[in-house]
């Protein structure tokens, strides 16, 4: 009997451990996976820092003007000959002033012109405003090229001392174009090799193509 006892003893110890050894077993392994994850979790953003970002790729800028951005005003002087398709040829000193409406050195710009007029037994004067849109072109050697229409109109009186004085009064319109090359920021030149005048008034109408060249300042 003795001997009987002992042994069921020893075979409910046996059982007892089984069981222990059951729960203790997939208890750790359920720990050790919890601790992997959290160290994956942990490490992800690190190696996700340390991944460079796709860089996006960029398109070449255009060639722009580099004169300063505070440009507002464009004054011009020069003078030229007009020479008129019924033969009369003429001086004319040309005085204009054009704001630019953009406040940029390209773009469109306004503002008043006044031609002195001057030749044999003849003088007279033209004013009105003036219309221009330059477009930047190019700046070799550090030289600013801008070409662009041109449209002037407004009244004009002229004077011819004949055997007798008289008087012509009449409205203009030019169209033409002009060229500019600035050679620093604020000072430069300017053509205008193609103009066509047309005046109609007293005398009736008449046209002419003149051309002018001067100084070109910008502030």
């Amino acid at each position: 009997m003795h001997a009987l006892s002992k042994r069921r003893l020893v075979s409910a110890a046996g059982t007892a451990a089984m069981t222990v050894g059951l729960f203790v077993v997939p208890t750790s392994l359920a720990n050790a996976a919890h601790s992997s994850s959290v160290s994956l979790a942990t490490q992800a953003p690190e190696n996700a820092q340390d991944e460079p970002a796709d860089e996006q790729p960029t398109e070449p800028a255009l060639p722009v003007s580099e004169a300063p951005s505070t440009i507002r005003w464009t004054a011009q002087g020069g003078m030229g000959p007009t020479v008129g398709f019924n033969g009369t040829a003429f001086g004319r000193l040309i005085m204009d002033g054009q704001y630019r409406l953009f406040g940029a050195d390209v773009g469109p710009a306004v503002g008043p012109m006044l031609h002195v007029l001057f030749g044999r037994n003849r003088s007279g004067l033209q004013l009105g405003p003036i219309f221009v849109w330059e477009l930047f072109l190019a700046d070799p050697n550090n030289i600013r090229i801008y070409v662009g229409p041109l449209i002037a109109t407004g009244y004009g009186m002229e004077r011819y001392d004949d055997v007798i004085v008289t008087f012509r009064h009449y409205w203009y319109l030019t169209l033409g174009g002009q060229a500019r090359a600035m050679f620093n920021d604020r000072i430069g030149a300017f053509v205008r090799p193609i103009n066509f005048d047309i005046s109609a008034g007293t005398g009736g109408a008449q046209a002419a193509w003149s051309f002018a060249a001067g100084v070109s300042l910008d502030f």
